[in-house]
């Protein structure tokens, strides 16, 4: 039997420690290599992901357009905040329009009315902006420095805009219900009527006409230019993603529309709405 000096076992000892450690530290290289290739995947899928989202809200955007430049009556989108689901490439897109004119303008309605709908501060600041000749750009100014406070503009956001109508006047045949209930000079019962009329597809009644354009209403003038189109996506592959537009709703061919304001994601806020029901296409 073959005895095995001391200094053998040693050095077989010492090898064998260097042999783990080059073992372990080629597992960590390797550990190290495969999650550094499980997140970059990830990242490229999440890349990838947010890509398709993306082209789905334009896509939703390029719904909304078309549908508000229908030629029939009967199909063509009606912009008050109904809901309209479209299918895209295994995708659901909800997709809802408003037309600006049916909002109060913060740069040109009158100020009682700003007042009576938006309260005091929002038109305390909304006058200072005009006399020093600064009118707002955007809604979300009223969030900012200088302005109200997030809590007024949400309060605002779902019945104000910067791109109403150049006189002022807020359509009476696109404006939100809670617009209609707090417009001062008009009846709860008024309200309720011309609420009704756009839900049956109908013109308002002259007597009711008139009722609304004493208290300042425009009850006659045609949806648009501008409208804030919002899109929210599901995707097959797990895309989600929100935006909201104002879309100007260009004329001429050469160009089908141009934004004005883009928020992505679209603001979490208390968005008006209708009664008229889904609509699919």
């Amino acid at each position: 039997m073959r005895r095995v000096a001391a200094g053998d076992m040693r050095e077989q000892g010492a090898a064998l420690v260097v042999v783990l450690w080059i073992c372990a530290v080629v597992a960590l290289l390797a550990g190290g290599f495969t999650l550094s290739v499980t997140l970059e995947a990830r990242r490229l899928s999440a890349q990838v992901r947010g890509a398709e989202a993306r082209a789905l809200v334009e896509a939703g955007l390029a719904h909304a357009v078309m549908g508000l430049r229908q030629p029939n009556a009967q199909r063509r989108w009606v912009p008050d905040g109904r809901e309209y689901r479209v299918a895209e490439e295994g995708a659901s897109l909800s997709v809802r329009v408003w037309d600006e004119g049916g909002r109060l303008d913060l740069n040109r309605a009158p100020p009682p009315v700003l007042e009576a709908v938006l309260g005091m501060e929002v038109a305390a600041w909304t006058a200072a902006r005009r006399t020093a000749g600064q009118p707002a750009a955007s809604i979300a100014e009223l969030a900012g420095a200088g302005g109200p406070g997030a809590a007024a503009y949400r309060d605002a956001a779902p019945l104000a805009t910067v791109h109403g109508a150049a006189d002022g006047t807020v359509s009476a045949l696109a404006a939100p219900p809670a617009l209609l209930r707090a417009w001062p000079g008009l009846t709860a019962a008024d309200a309720a009527a011309l609420l009704e009329a756009r839900r049956a597809g109908q013109a308002p009644g002259r007597e009711l006409a008139g009722r609304a354009q004493a208290a300042g209403l425009a009850v006659d003038r045609p949806p648009g230019p501008a409208f804030t189109v919002r899109v929210e996506v599901a995707g097959g592959q797990g895309a989600r993603a929100s935006a909201e537009a104002v879309l100007w709703i260009a004329v001429d061919a050469a160009s089908a529309y141009r934004i004005l304001e883009w928020r992505e994601p679209a603001p979490d806020l208390h968005l008006p709405g209708t009664d008229a029901g889904m609509n699919q296409q």
